[in-house]
């Protein structure tokens, strides 16, 4: 196990230090980018704070299709060697392919279209950016597609990506997603291929937990788009302003709602897969009720339910969809999470086709540099394989022995194998505990 594990198996870029060595930049500089150009960068989130990574792969696409256009003083494209892009390559929640988001205010948009008809259906729009109030698609060549413009300064711009259409001819959609600067309420909207608008979302639910209720404004924690049956469907995963309540939406093509999973702690990341089981959305983040990571697995046909909770909790969901998820698994936190007073373990997911990998982050101290994860391997069928801590948990532990946080090393440690159990829940059987080691 390497000493510095990504979020997954591909080759992942764990700090902004990283990310913009990549390119051979400043820090300032791939930041600016990721605010302004889509630069695609993660975020695992925490309570207090959160820590980013960024793919080689999705850089190295977005360098080829936006960071050779930017128009900053640097070396030339003929003369600047490429970003290095990865040879690995794991299915992620984009799947065959990319997204673009933005953030709006209001309702009421002027669109116009700066290039002929026809020439814009022939193109594919290959970057989108926010200058001033007009979201502008560029083609491969740089030249303008379309803009779109807003009556009013639209909010902060929280990313791009694009949705290409089946054939060259029928040109790429843009899905934008964007915060209003009046507002924290996150607003998606679906752009034509000639930049009209198709539809726009926004989240006003409220939901009912015991005595509590929580409504909006939800803001976006992590969005993307998947085809399923022919269909393609747009998914948003959405937390409550203040409080833990978050809600994986699934939309249709016509920005209707089609499914809708409720989770008591916050989804932070998405992972669509396939297998024995079928399609599979997995969704991981962490549950409050249980104070630990968690991974929900759900049927990518139809995300309808919520978390499964104790009747009569104050986690219990009153007003929730009906279903459960066809499993659900929690992460106990780690001693060291708790002796770096580090916040829920986070978890995610990744799958590679032969198995799935589920990993929780122990320690959420940015300083620190370094993830120190546990690592749980299942097989496409969601049977556990193997449990274990790290390299650089076992490093963090050390560390934290000769600070006096931790009393015993790892010779003496009830984790040196790893992992002592996890919990797992399904329709047929409930809750059950597993130990893996």
């Amino acid at each position: 196990m390497s000493s510095d594990p990504g979020p997954n198996d591909r080759s992942a870029l764990t700090t902004w230090k990283d990310i913009a060595q990549h390119f051979d930049r400043d820090v300032r500089t791939v930041q600016r980018w990721e605010k302004e150009e889509g630069l695609p960068v993660h975020r695992h989130i925490h309570q207090r704070k959160s820590s980013v990574y960024a793919y080689a792969d999705e850089l190295q696409k977005w360098w080829l299709e936006r960071g050779v256009m930017l128009a900053e003083p640097q070396p030339t494209p003929a003369t600047e060697a490429s970003p290095h892009a990865s040879n690995v390559s794991i299915a992620r929640l984009v799947a065959a392919s990319l997204l673009v988001l933005a953030a709006v205010t209001g309702l009421a948009y002027v669109v116009s279209t700066a290039a002929m008809k026809n020439h814009i259906l022939a193109s594919s729009v290959a970057s989108v950016s926010l200058r001033g109030n007009t979201l502008v698609a560029l083609d491969k060549s740089g030249d303008v597609s379309w803009t779109y413009k807003f009556p009013q300064s639209p909010g902060t711009f929280t990313g791009a990506k694009i949705i290409p259409g089946a054939d060259i001819g029928s040109g790429a959609r843009v899905l934008t997603a964007m915060v209003p600067e009046t507002e924290s309420q996150s607003l998606l909207l679906l752009f034509s291929p000639d930049g009209k608008m198709l539809w726009n979302f926004r989240a006003n639910d409220t939901l009912l937990f015991g005595r509590q209720s929580f409504g909006a404004p939800w803001r976006l924690r992590e969005w993307g788009s998947f085809e399923i049956a022919g269909e393609r469907k747009f998914l948003a995963a959405l937390a409550h302003h203040t409080w833990w309540p978050s809600q994986l939406v699934m939309l249709d093509e016509q920005g209707q709602i089609a499914g809708r999973f409720v989770n008591s702690g916050w989804i932070a990341n998405v992972e669509r897969t396939d297998g024995p089981l079928g399609p599979l959305l997995l969704a991981g983040g962490a549950n409050n009720a249980r104070d630990a990571g968690m991974i929900a697995v759900l049927d990518a046909k139809n995300i309808s339910g919520s978390s499964p909770e104790n009747a009569g909790s104050l986690y219990e969901c009153k007003n929730c969809p009906a279903g459960r998820p066809l499993k659900y698994f929690v992460f106990p936190r780690s001693e060291l999470n708790r002796a770096t007073g580090s916040t829920y373990n986070f978890a995610n997911a990744a799958a590679n086709g032969r198995q799935i990998v589920m990993q929780t982050w122990e320690n959420d101290d940015v300083a620190l540099d370094r993830i120190a994860a546990g690592v749980y391997e299942f097989s496409t069928d969601l049977q556990l394989l193997r449990a274990s801590y790290s390299d650089r948990y076992w490093e963090l532990h050390r560390k934290l022995e000769l600070e006096g946080k931790i009393k015993h090393s790892k010779a003496q440690c009830p984790d040196q194998k790893g992992p002592r159990s996890l919990l797992a829940w399904d329709p047929q059987n409930g809750w059950k505990e597993i130990r893996p080691n």
